[in-house]
């Protein structure tokens, strides 16, 4: 094979590489986004329940946490749709959010609505680890 043919098929290769990988961060990018638009309707809908429950559920500290949760997920949403280039930063925050809500809702193991609620943040905290890497 000549120098060329070498040339041509090495730079056909490097090319499918770097589109493999700008699709590959592509697709993460979307699928946190809408992990993180899904936690904050999941925190959303968690914090409605909370209020009418009473009790623990509304104490102070937990209710905080919750609203960070659903701040840092709108948040991050947003910065990813714009492609910010703060967007990694966001992530970050976000997950540390979603880690405590996780914490705080998971306190109350006999609620089966609150156990969800933590699933749901632990599983958004760990898209948004991977993009804030």
């Amino acid at each position: 094979m000549s120098y060329i043919k070498k040339l041509v098929l090495v730079t056909i290769v490097l090319s499918g590489l770097l589109l493999s990988f700008a699709y590959t961060a592509q697709a993460a990018n979307s699928t946190c986004k809408v992990e993180c638009k899904t936690c904050a309707t999941t925190c959303e809908q968690t914090l409605n329940y909370c209020r009418k429950q009473g009790g623990k559920h509304i104490d102070a500290e937990h209710i905080k946490v919750m609203q960070d949760c659903i701040s840092t997920c709108k948040q991050s949403a947003d910065f990813m749709a714009r492609d910010s280039a703060l967007q990694n930063s966001a992530c970050a925050l976000c997950e540390k959010a979603c880690l405590s809500c996780a914490d705080s809702c998971a306190a109350f193991k006999s609620d089966k609505t609150m156990q969800a609620c933590a699933d749901e943040c632990k599983k958004c905290a760990q898209f948004c680890h991977n993009m804030a890497k």
